[in-house]
């Protein structure tokens, strides 16, 4: 009887693993028309789905909550006034502090996006689905990081930049070289009908519909400076 006591005592000492939310996006950059979205959950828990209190109600989700692993939609209304932003919450129901964020940016119709949001396109991408085609009427401006003089890249192929954060940068294939681009040179490209999709070494690309959605609209006075880099960096 006393063994049996003490192995009681230990079996209630057993630790169940902490609570675990995975979301297959981090981000969905959405076109003014109305649209669906489907968010692939990964979990131990049960888990719930809330929005930014802030945000009106232009979108709606279903179901709010499940049982570990599982899938909710996210349901966009048309946009036709300005730009648009909300912040999606996927946690664990018995331990809130564990969560994953989702941040859903609408832009108004025609206007200029961030490279960093056009980034956020690739979550459309997968092995059974390699490439994105832009629909919307959006631009993106930024300035030119690579020299072509080096030959550092194949064909007519350049990077471009719109600010010093992380993911605020992109490869842009041309359809041909249609000036000798250099550093520091200021481009302006209209993404209706670009192509996003990733070259054979996995880095991300937009590829403009034509030449003529390139435009290169100035120069800057860029200067290249050092920057040191650790090993853990």
């Amino acid at each position: 009887c006393e063994l049996l006591a003490q192995s009681a005592c230990f079996t209630d000492n057993v630790h169940l693993p902490r609570s675990s939310v995975i979301v297959d996006k981090v981000g969905i950059l959405a076109p003014s028309m109305a649209s669906d979205y489907p968010l692939h959950i990964s979990a131990n828990c049960n888990w719930l789905i809330s929005i930014d209190q802030a945000t009106p109600q232009w979108i709606s989700i279903s179901p709010e909550g499940g049982l570990v692993n599982g899938a909710a939609y996210l349901t966009l209304d048309s946009n036709d006034g300005e730009g648009r932003e909300a912040t999606v919450k996927v946690y664990s129901k018995d331990d809130p502090s564990v969560y994953t964020i989702i941040t859903v940016k609408q832009p108004v119709k025609g206007g200029q996006i961030a490279i960093a949001d056009l980034r956020l396109l690739e979550s459309n991408l997968s092995v059974g689905t390699p490439s994105y085609a832009i629909t919307e009427d959006w631009k993106v401006r930024g300035v030119i990081n690579t020299v072509s003089r080096a030959a550092n890249l194949p064909g007519a192929i350049f990077g471009l930049q719109d600010s010093k954060e992380a993911g605020s940068g992109i490869m842009v294939r041309p359809v041909e070289m249609i000036w000798e681009n250099d550093f520091g040179d200021e481009v302006e490209i209209s993404l209706k009908n670009s192509v996003l999709t990733k070259d054979d070494n996995g880095i991300l690309e937009i590829q403009p519909a034509s030449n003529d959605v390139i435009n290169l609209t100035g120069s800057t006075k860029m200067q290249l400076e050092p920057v040191v880099i650790t090993y853990a960096d």
